[in-house]
């Protein structure tokens, strides 16, 4: 059925990307390592898809590569994809980086957000890729760096935001889980 949805989508990108990932998701399932491949190929670099689906293409893609010990080939391929699509390189990193620490891969997690070095980002991805480096640093155990990321994201932000409450509440927890109830309870007050 996914097969024919690929071939009723036609020209409609946003269609033909959404059967694709689909199709993907049920490869994956299945462990049809070489069929997910070809069928998340050409969502690396297909025009006019959002970038969150565009990042869980290229997972899929690495997924079926990695499976293949096919793994230095992926990461060659992924990297030409991106470095095609420079204009949306930044957010296509953050959400794979989301993607990647959503899956508990919080190594390469940091490793797409350190690719985000000296790209311009738009103000609603830079925030989305502070809280995620503090969020997987925290995991990790480094909680001095998963605090200095989440100052950051306070230093970056107003204090209506929600990016902004959200890292007063994790340098709130961080305090707790540190040994410091009192502070974290000084900065909840």
């Amino acid at each position: 059925l996914l097969n024919d949805a690929l071939s009723e989508a036609g020209d409609d990108t946003a269609l033909s990307g959404r059967a694709r990932l689909k199709l993907g998701e049920l490869l994956t399932d299945q462990k049809r390592w070489a069929e997910l491949e070809a069928a998340s190929e050409p969502l690396l670099t297909l025009e006019g898809q959002p970038e969150v689906e565009r990042a869980r293409g290229f997972v899929l893609y690495e997924d079926a590569m990695a499976a293949q010990s096919k793994a230095p080939e992926a990461a060659e391929a992924a990297i030409k994809a991106l470095d095609a699509l420079p204009e949306s390189q930044g957010a296509l990193l953050v959400a794979i980086a989301e993607i990647r620490a959503n899956r508990g891969q919080d190594e390469a997690a940091l490793a797409a957000l350190d690719r985000l070095e000296g790209l311009t980002l738009p103000e609603e991805a830079s925030e989305r890729a502070m809280a995620s480096r503090a969020r997987v640093l925290d995991r990790l155990g480094r909680a001095e760096e998963s605090a200095a990321a989440w100052k950051r994201l306070l230093d970056a932000t107003g204090a209506e935001t929600l990016s902004h409450q959200s890292a007063l509440l994790a340098l709130a927890d961080l305090d707790r889980r540190g040994g410091a109830p009192d502070k974290a309870l000084a900065a909840m007050i």
